[in-house]
């Protein structure tokens, strides 16, 4: 399956989009703003993260030009 960066991972209606994504067998890479944000993600979504299917990547400041370009180089994304 593909690989899917999903922006404001935390947010609500992105959880919802979190879960479609991993029933349907993507792997995620969710951003959110800092790693405290990233605990209720990692208690809803265990068994996705212990498997490697969901993992997070910090964009403290989405106005920054620029701000997911490392994500961007990090991981090869298919959508």
């Amino acid at each position: 399956m593909s690989t899917v960066l999903l922006t404001g991972a935390n947010g609500f209606v992105a959880a919802t989009i979190l879960r479609k994504l991993l029933e349907r067998g993507h792997t995620v890479v969710g951003t959110v703003r800092s790693e405290s944000k990233t605990t209720f993600l990692r208690d809803q979504f265990k068994a996705a993260v212990d498997s490697d299917k969901l993992k997070f990547a910090i964009v403290d400041d989405i106005t920054v030009p620029g701000a997911f370009d490392a994500v961007l180089r990090a991981y090869q994304f298919d959508v």
